[in-house]
């Protein structure tokens, strides 16, 4: 049998990979990737654009359209929802394609700017007040022709909505209209007739 020399076994040798070394590593993900991973949740994104989330959603899935039915609300709305009960009226801003929709617990001091507000549980006057105010500021933000639903509950909900009417219409609201809903619920909407003073709408 030939034998190969010591100089070009060495040359040889030097030319075949290594088996346990030649698999290069799997690339790490990009910066861009990882922070878009950690700060983006795929849910939040989802919600930001209802457009898409509505292809996931068979129409029907949830109730709660009714209150956003009252004020005629559109596919080029913004919703903000106001209080609890808010995931129906979720579901429902979705199914109809809504620009966007953005729900609080509490009335904001500084609110998104938004064409339809509705609060689904209310037990209050004052608790209906604070919500018209907040509204005010976050349909002054939205285009002209503001919309505002309160649903209010319990049995003195008629009695309330009957106070509350003299009170939006007060505070720049206009065709105030009162109608019976559901399980004894009384369901007030209106209008916003005017901006807050030196603040003009977005258009």
């Amino acid at each position: 049998m030939r034998q190969i020399s010591p100089l070009l076994g060495r040359a040889y040798s030097s030319r075949m990979p290594n088996i346990r070394t030649a698999a290069a590593p799997a690339p790490a993900p990009r910066p861009s990737q990882a922070s878009t991973a950690r700060t983006v949740p795929l849910p939040l994104a989802l919600l930001s654009r209802p457009a898409r989330l509505q292809r996931l959603l068979a129409p029907g899935a949830a109730p709660g359209g009714d209150l956003l039915d009252s004020v005629e609300t559109q596919p080029h709305d913004r919703v903000l929802i106001i209080g609890g009960g808010s995931a129906d009226l979720l579901c429902a801003t979705v199914r109809r394609g809504c620009r966007s929709a953005t729900c609080v617990t509490d009335p904001p001091a500084h609110p998104v700017a938004a064409e339809v507000v509705v609060a689904p549980r209310l037990h209050s006057e004052d608790e209906a007040l604070s919500v018209a105010r907040s509204a005010r500021r976050a349909l002054a933000e939205g285009a002209s022709g503001g919309r505002l639903a309160l649903r209010l509950l319990g049995e003195k909900a008629r009695g309330v909505a009957l106070s509350l009417v003299r009170r939006l219409r007060g505070d720049g609201f206009r065709a105030v209209h009162v109608a019976s809903g559901p399980d004894g619920a009384v369901v007030v909407t209106c209008r916003l007739h005017a901006p807050l003073p030196g603040r003009h709408p977005a258009r």
